[in-house]
Formats: C-alpha cells, structure tokens, sequence
C-alpha cells in the first residue's frame, strides 16, 4: 500500500505515460489519415483522368463514324459552304468538299483533345499508352487520303486527270456504316487504346 506522500508521483507519472501515449497514438492516426487522403487523391486523379480520356475517345470515334457517314443532307453542305445548288455540278462538288472539312475537323479537335490526356497519363502512370494512339491515328490517316482521293475524283475539273490504277475498293473505306469491315477494323484498335483507362476506372469506381 502507498502512502500518501508517494501516491501523487505515481499517479503523475501514469497521467505521463497516457499523454505519451496519447501522443503517440495521434501522431500514428495523423499519419495514417495523410497516406488515407494520398490514397483518395491517387484515386481521384486516376478516376477523373479515366473518364475524361474516355469522353474524348467516344467522341473521336463518333467523329470516324462522321467522316465515314455515306449520307450527306442539303442542311449540312449549307452549313459549311453557305450554298448548294444540285443544279451546278461545280458548286454542288465545293460544298460537298466543304462539308466533308467540318466533319474531318471534328474528328482532328477529338484527337488534338485526346492528345493533352494521352501524355498526361503517360506521365502519371509510366506506361507507353502511343503505340496503342498511333495505331488508331494510322487508320484514321488511310481515311484521310482515301477521302482525298475520292474527293479529286468527284471534282468536275479533274476527271480526265484520274489514274485509272486507283484501288477500286477505296469507296468502301471512305463510305461505311457502324459495324462494316472498316468500322470493325478501327473499333479493334480504338477498344485496344480504351482498355487501360476503362481498366482504372473500374478499380476507382
């Protein structure tokens, strides 16, 4: 049994000992709760760059299936020449033209967009996503020139110009639908792209 002389150091040094404790419980919760919201910062960075790449790649290939499109209204060569006249060939032919910059242009601001992300996510997470672009951007330019091509064909002062070794089947990649070879040719690489962003997000959702 203590005495009473002895009994108000025992019962400081234990109140010591709890505020150390105490202390050192704090300093281990405040440290957890920092590696806690890193975590959460991690997440959200990764979560928000995900959908914000993944945004810009539905619009991309919207803007593929676009150029493709084989309908073209009167409201749209208007839209982008200001005129038509299906009566003369010539500016018909320039508004067609026309219309077919607006939608290519839709299609290069999806990608010059997508390419702000790309290397963004390349940074964050040290991994090579532009062989994975670059074979999505190398279908997009054989549109490109096969649409050029059959553009020259098309212009009534150039006709007689026109190799007549030009690969037949070109108008079948300028032209298509959802789902034909072409489509399905750029929906496998354009899904390849996609993969490690809809990958992360599924971990962050």
């Amino acid at each position: 049994m203590w005495t009473l002389p002895e009994a108000p150091e025992i019962v400081v040094s234990f109140g010591t000992l709890l505020a150390g404790c105490a202390a050192i419980w704090g300093a281990y919760s405040a440290h957890r709760g920092i590696d806690t919201w890193k975590t959460q910062r991690v997440w959200d960075t990764n979560r928000d760059l995900s959908q914000r790449a993944l945004l810009c790649l539905t619009k991309r290939r919207k803007a593929f299936r676009g150029v493709r499109h084989p309908f073209m209204s009167a409201g749209e060569m208007v839209a982008a020449y200001g005129e038509y006249n299906s009566l003369d060939e010539q500016k018909s032919y320039e508004a067609q033209t026309a219309a077919y910059g607006i939608r290519w242009e839709a299609l290069q601001n999806a990608r010059s967009e997508f390419d702000a992300i790309l290397m963004e996510a390349e940074v964050l997470w040290d991994e090579n996503l532009a062989a994975l672009e670059q074979r999505v951007a190398s279908i997009e330019a054989k549109l490109r020139i096969n649409l050029e091509l059959e553009l020259r064909e098309l212009d009534p002062r150039k006709r007689h110009q026109i190799s007549p070794s030009i690969d037949p089947n070109r108008r079948m990649e300028v032209y298509g639908l959802p789902n034909d070879d072409a489509d399905n040719e750029y929906t496998v690489e354009f899904n390849a792209l996609a993969e490690p962003f809809k990958r992360r997000l599924d971990k962050h959702v």
